[in-house]
């Protein structure tokens, strides 16, 4: 997997932690993570360590699932108008300031999700991840594993 690749599921600008927008490389993996996904592989030379980057190793110490399935195809979804602003990049209460939940571009991505096996997952996860292997696990996290990445995504509540 090439850093292009890896950085996609890391945070994006607006996203918090700011820890998490870049992937960072600990314990003999390189990592990626918006807290809503992680991905590992084995280690990119050129990514340094953060430490201010969480320590992931626990969350993959956890008991490996037996039954993958294909990520079903999906395309991503595409961008929905504000509903905090209206769609407008303005404060509803105050015209003049910049929307805090879009930031003022009067989209957001779209928070839909699908069922799979059992459980919800956001659409724009599963486009991001087409091609890989899925491992859905009730409500607790779902194992994703595609050649050498392995990673978890988290359910939605639905």
């Amino acid at each position: 997997m090439t850093l292009d690749e890896l950085r996609k599921f890391g945070a994006g600008p607006e996203e918090t932690p700011a820890a998490m927008r870049q992937p960072w490389t600990r314990g003999g993996y390189t990592w990626a993570s918006d807290g809503c996904i992680i991905v590992r592989v084995p280690t990119i030379d050129s990514i340094p360590d953060n430490a201010n980057a969480p320590d992931a190793t626990r969350l993959f110490s956890a008991k490996r699932a037996k039954k993958w399935m294909p990520v079903p195809a999906m395309a991503m979804p595409p961008d929905i108008p504000c509903k905090w602003c209206d769609g407008t990049g303005k404060e509803s209460w105050d015209r003049r300031y910049k929307c805090e939940y879009c930031g003022g571009a009067k989209m957001l991505p779209d928070r839909s999700g699908i069922p799979l096996g059992g459980t919800a997952f956001a659409k724009r996860y599963l486009a991001v991840i087409q091609g890989w292997e899925i491992a859905p696990n009730g409500q607790k996290a779902a194992w994703i594993r595609h050649d050498d990445a392995l990673g978890l995504l988290m359910p939605m509540r639905m």
